[in-house]
């Protein structure tokens, strides 16, 4: 099997990433965002998993993702079952990990043109 690398400025390849930010494309994240392939929604105010509610993924199921993966530093929590029924109710995959996993699994799925979503949870 042949890799290649890809350079894209359409797709949000996430560059680096720390205790504090993510870094996508030149852009530096400091705050809880959603990543879209082709889109971020930064500055939301997520503190934790506890955050994730319907009305507040909206614009997730809009894109009607195959898989959302979240993303954080502290993964000891887990997904309440409401939570859960939220995306299993849509037939979407979702996978709680740690930031690092997060941003290394969001890479590699969009670079095989899969229709995946990376919520960061970073500590305000």
């Amino acid at each position: 099997m042949k890799f290649h690398e890809i350079h894209s400025d359409k797709i949000n390849l996430i560059r680096a990433y720390d205790e504090q930010s993510v870094t996508v494309h030149e852009k530096k994240i400091t705050s809880s965002a959603i990543l879209f392939p082709d889109n971020i929604i930064d500055n939301l105010h997520y503190k934790s998993i506890d955050d994730l509610f319907s009305s507040n993924l909206d614009e997730v199921f809009k894109y009607d993702p195959e898989i959302v993966l979240i993303g954080m530093h502290d993964n000891k929590h887990n997904l309440t079952q409401e939570q859960i029924a939220l995306f299993n109710k849509r037939n979407v995959s979702v996978e709680l990990m740690s930031l690092p996993a997060g941003c290394r699994t969001f890479n590699i799925l969009i670079s095989e043109q899969r229709k995946a979503v990376l919520i960061i949870l970073l500590s305000l």
